[in-house]
């Protein structure tokens, strides 16, 4: 089950265990819990931050690199940490999660790909999440995507 506390006492070597670490930064509390326990069962670590302080804390913090950020741009000044994220550490893979397809225009130069935040927050949804993530970090996503993750409401 995921557990974000036990993530902020987790120390270095407790990494190894996972493929990738993905700083998930977003608002939306549900939806990073959400994805937080998908993401786990893929064996993947989550580092979830709802603001951009936050993220930055963790990262200083838990002095580690992150190979995924999976990012809000609705997030206040969460455009401007990806780019400098990303400078920071070349090999960063982002992905923009939208809560409204308008925001796409926002992220298309930013991010490696972009997803619709899924309206049913199911294990389908979590299982395409999984795969998407691995497609990103393997560099099968194509720059940018414009494909929904999820199924929209009323599908």
């Amino acid at each position: 089950m995921y557990q974000p506390v036990r993530l902020l006492l987790a120390r270095q070597g407790d990494w190894a265990r996972y493929m990738h670490a993905v700083l998930i930064l977003d608002d939306d509390l549900g939806f990073v819990f959400w994805l937080g326990e998908a993401l786990t069962a893929g064996r993947f670590q989550p580092i979830p931050a709802q603001s951009v302080a936050t993220a930055e804390r963790l990262l200083r913090t838990l002095k580690i690199k992150v190979d995924l950020l999976i990012v809000n741009p609705a997030v206040p000044g969460a455009t401007e940490f990806a780019r400098e994220l990303r400078r920071r550490q070349e090999k960063l893979r982002v992905v923009a999660a939208l809560g409204h397809p308008d925001d796409l225009e926002i992220v298309v130069r930013d991010a490696d790909t972009a997803r619709s935040k899924p309206h049913i927050l199911d294990e389908l949804a979590k299982s395409e999440w999984r795969e998407m993530v691995r497609g990103v970090l393997s560099g099968k996503s194509n720059r940018p995507a414009r494909k929904a993750a999820g199924r929209e409401s009323g599908s």
